[in-house]
């Protein structure tokens, strides 16, 4: 489906209405039954009455909370840098709209920064750690008022040491809600809503980041996403989970390995669901919360046991929620910041930052 104005509109006047509530998330918020306003603009057609509650009988509160974004958003970019420092890029905010500001979280002393601000605003987008130290970013919505591609074609790149901001080589397809991970000196980005064609794409394309060029690979997902999670295993596969196909979201996993031919689809998710998050968890992959038509699916946190192809159920979320994002933290903790949520039947973006300890 096309991204259309109507959509756009449809938008604005959910920001509209969430910033008439004044509403922020209560981290005791269990999540009440909700039909769910969601800010994505391609084919989602939800109708989830989701409770944001999760049936996990562990007993054990091992979330903390770090200090609170100083924006609240969702649909933001997300990633460490070699430093430890936490970039959270763009994004949407029931407050300001789209956008271009980039937050810091500086560990040592649990506070945030500004730091220089995206070109443009952005949301949709997905982000990376190159080896040199630079963080990439690539796609993100388009241009509502032609409905042409937009800031979905774009690659950047900053430099935490100088602080700016540098426009790379526009990838080959524009990719809304795309996946990415960084495998050696490469970028890939998975998938994503493409303006263009009018589809969701199975397709990757992929930056060569010492010529500066893409290509797109010859191998295709099994199936077509966006609004999926991507992540570079500890095993050197590339995994992906969830997104929606079009007019279904999916339950399914699937994987490659980096140098050899194919994606093979693995054991699926416990729940079909889109705009999720998931990270690095020591030698496996937690995959957190998400936007889905089961109980729960919201506050859900399970760990991907690589080895086995398996899952396993974590403590669920303190808040649940989904278009949130998660990375690992060099020590080995798992930081998930900002989404959606409801409060009081209204859905708004949480400025929550909650840490899992690592395994």
């Amino acid at each position: 489906m096309r991204y259309t104005r109507r959509m756009y509109a449809s938008h604005l006047f959910l920001l509209l209405l969430v910033a008439c509530t004044g509403k922020s998330p209560d981290a005791s918020d269990s999540g009440p039954d909700e039909t769910d306003a969601d800010t994505d603009t391609d084919t989602d057609t939800d109708t989830d009455t989701d409770s944001d509650t999760d049936t996990d009988t562990n007993t054990e509160p091992l979330w903390s909370s770090a200090a609170d974004l100083p924006t609240r958003r969702g649909a933001a970019c997300v990633t460490f840098d070699a430093d430890g420092w936490l970039y959270v890029i763009g994004g949407i905010s029931p407050d300001e709209g789209e956008l271009a500001s980039v937050e810091v979280w500086d560990p040592t002393r649990n506070a945030w920064i500004n730091r220089s601000p995206l070109p443009a605003p952005r949301y949709g987008c997905a982000a990376g750690l190159a080896p040199d130290g630079r963080i990439l970013v690539a796609g993100g919505q388009y241009d509502s008022a032609d409905n042409s591609r937009g800031l979905s074609v774009d690659a950047l790149a900053y430099d935490p040491v100088a602080d700016t901001w540098e426009a790379l080589a526009p990838m080959p397809h524009g990719r809304y809600r795309p996946g990415a991970v960084v495998v050696g000196n490469t970028l890939w980005v998975i998938g994503g809503f493409d303006v263009e064609s009018g589809v969701t794409l199975d397709s990757v394309d992929v930056l060569d980041l010492a010529a500066g060029t893409w290509t797109t690979a010859a191998d295709t997902l099994s199936r077509s996403r966006s609004g999926h999670a991507a992540v570079l295993g500890a095993d050197g596969g590339v995994y992906v989970f969830g997104g929606q196909g079009g007019t279904d979201r999916e339950v399914a996993v699937e994987t490659t390995t980096p140098g050899e031919a194919g994606w093979y689809t693995l054991g699926d998710m416990e729940v079909p669901r889109e705009q999720l998050a998931a990270t690095t968890f020591g030698g496996d992959i937690l995959v957190l919360g998400g936007l889905g038509e089961a109980e729960g699916s919201r506050s859900q946190a399970h760990r991907y046991v690589l080895a086995e192809d398996r899952w396993e159920p974590r403590p669920p979320l303190p808040v649940g929620r989904y278009d949130l994002s998660a990375a690992t933290a060099p020590d080995g903790t798992v930081h998930v910041v900002g989404g959606f949520f409801s409060n009081e039947g209204v859905t708004t973006a949480a400025a929550n930052h909650d840490v899992f300890p690592g395994p």
